[in-house]
């Protein structure tokens, strides 16, 4: 599934998959294509990802009731990302497509922040961000991708109106970072 050496794309499917089920490394999990240093680093990762997952996260008063609406068609990272926002005090609300995602936000009165992603099945995210813009909506905008490699790529969502980037796959912390800002 991932080019052998790619620890980092596999990290984020295995803390999904962690945080989902709360599997161990070994139980549950099987990575096809990785050498043994690979698999250690894996199962190192998801050991310290349960250690951080039994401490209590300390929520932000600033975040306190402000709604995020997350637009990802990948239902395990919408998930994941939603967790991430309730533990840092946000109400989070998701949307499976542009389309959806679009309709959410326009009608959203309280929102805080908006996340899209750059790849959806119906409507593009650079489509749905250029839409809201277009709409008035002023709401900070963050688009999340794998395309964001270079600066051109980039561009063209900035030009769309998107205030920030991240890009997939990412660690928690800087996902964190990126919504705090």
């Amino acid at each position: 599934l991932y080019p052998q050496g790619n620890v980092a794309a596999v990290q984020l499917e295995a803390r999904v998959v962690h945080r989902q089920t709360g599997s161990e490394a070994g139980l549950g999990l099987e990575f096809v294509g990785l050498d043994e240093t690979e698999r250690q680093a894996i199962t190192q990762m998801l050991q310290r990802a349960k250690s951080a997952a039994a401490q209590p996260e300390e929520t932000s008063a600033a975040a306190a009731g402000k709604r995020v609406i997350i637009v990802e068609d990948d239902a395990e990272v919408r998930s994941m990302m939603g967790r991430v926002l309730g533990t840092m005090g946000y109400t989070v609300e998701g949307a499976k497509n542009g389309q959806d995602g679009l309709n959410k936000i326009l009608a959203c009165t309280d929102c805080a922040l908006v996340i899209v992603d750059g790849l959806l099945p119906d409507l593009s995210g650079k489509n749905v961000i250029k839409r809201v813009r277009e709409k008035g909506v002023a709401v900070p905008i963050v688009a999340i991708s794998g395309l964001f490699r270079t600066e051109k790529e980039q561009t063209a969502f900035r030009q769309a109106g998107a205030d920030g980037f991240l890009s997939k796959p990412f660690k928690i912390n800087h996902f964190k970072a990126i919504v705090a800002e």
